[in-house]
């Protein structure tokens, strides 16, 4: 998911399943997929549509005090985009992982020497990063349902800031050395991975510059990006028994508080999914 714009109020169980199945139509490989993600979440799929959203997303709804527990898997898409299949199994893909075993990040345990303004700064980067992860994971299942790699990403976000003017107009006593290193490093691996993805070749210039710039202020990003760019070709994170230790070895990369706190989800009763506590 890449936004927070509002929801409209979605369809639920078996009416979100034939809505999804509607649009995927033209593709049974697909439809397979969509009905095994059916067959887990049952009446804790949701689905809904919009001409208005920015973008199409997913999301899970975990209430997590008191006590765990699963509420809800949910799927927005976005209408008008000429894409709106590919992005429907984009977003299906996602909902799959913690079927096939996968973690979801729930939290950390940052030190307290770090200000909160910079720990809520580390805290949101969670969420891009494993939508990141999952996305390398997903790519190859993507084409293997016979879609074209061009049209597993909608367009490109621009970078939040010049890059370039970030550094030589910032000055060093208001620069956050908290959490600078790893917010370069998110940059540039969010521009690359996406390339990767079959983004356009703008994007691998706003990685150049991320890393260029990113690299004036820390001269190690460079043996970072690289650090990145192997963690992601050697590939280990792809096999779900080796997942969180791996996702904490990025993490360690970039310099971000590892993960502390994950959630399993299982179903020991059928379309009744439940949450589950991991705590390293």
């Amino acid at each position: 998911m890449t936004t927070d714009d509002k929801w409209p109020i979605p369809i639920r169980g078996g009416n979100a399943y034939q809505a999804i199945l509607s649009k995927l139509r033209e593709n049974p490989l697909a439809q397979k997929m969509a009905k095994g993600v059916y067959e887990f979440y049952g009446d804790f799929l949701t689905y809904a549509e919009s001409q208005e959203a920015l973008s199409s997303k997913f999301r899970f709804d975990i209430q997590h005090e008191p006590i765990i527990s699963f509420k809800t898997a949910s799927i927005l898409l976005r209408l008008g985009t000429g894409r709106e299949a590919e992005a429907l199994v984009h977003e299906l893909l996602h909902l799959q992982l913690p079927i096939q075993g996968f973690s979801l990040i729930e939290g950390a345990e940052i030190s307290d020497e770090i200000p909160e303004e910079s720990s809520k700064a580390f805290v949101d980067m969670y969420g891009p990063i494993q939508n990141l992860v999952h996305h390398e994971i997903n790519i190859g299942n993507f084409k293997a349902l016979g879609y074209l790699k061009r049209d597993f990403l909608g367009s490109a976000s621009p970078p939040p800031f010049d890059y370039k003017r970030k550094v030589l107009n910032t000055l060093p006593h208001s620069y956050d050395w908290h959490i600078g290193f790893s917010w370069w490093c998110l940059e540039y691996f969010r521009h690359w991975i996406s390339l990767r993805h079959g983004r356009s070749l703008e994007v691998n210039n706003h990685a150049k510059d991320a890393l260029q710039w990113g690299s004036e202020v820390h001269p190690t990003l460079k043996q970072a990006a690289e650090g990145m760019m192997e963690w992601v070709k050697f590939g280990e994170f792809k096999n779900s028994s080796q997942y969180v230790d791996q996702v904490n070895n990025l993490l360690e990369i970039m310099k971000i508080p590892k993960v502390t706190k994950w959630v399993l989800l299982e179903c020991p009763n059928p379309q009744r999914p439940i949450a589950k506590r991991l705590i390293l």
